[in-house]
């Protein structure tokens, strides 16, 4: 994973923007669905919704993270966060 200006540059060469590299995660109380936001007022428009047809999934899933890639994201962030705890 790299970085470009405001882009996340994940290992298959996707890039998901992230306004200020800033990425979130809340937990919808309705529906217990993690959303993942950049910014302060962005989503990451992930996962892609199972209703969808094969064609609309493929689609989305050309511009919009993976599973795999969400994965890579969490891991790189998780780990961040980890850092962080121990400097304190």
């Amino acid at each position: 994973m790299n970085f470009e200006e405001d882009e996340i540059i994940l290992s298959t060469g996707k890039r998901i923007y992230a306004h200020s590299l800033i990425v979130g995660l809340s937990i919808d109380p309705s529906d217990a669905q993690f959303h993942v936001s950049y910014g302060y007022d962005g989503r990451i428009w992930w996962p892609t919704p199972e209703w969808w047809d094969d064609k609309e999934k493929e689609e989305h899933r050309k511009v919009h993270p993976t599973d795999a890639e969400m994965k890579e994201l969490a891991t790189y962030m998780a780990n961040a966060w980890g850092k962080l705890r121990d400097s304190l």
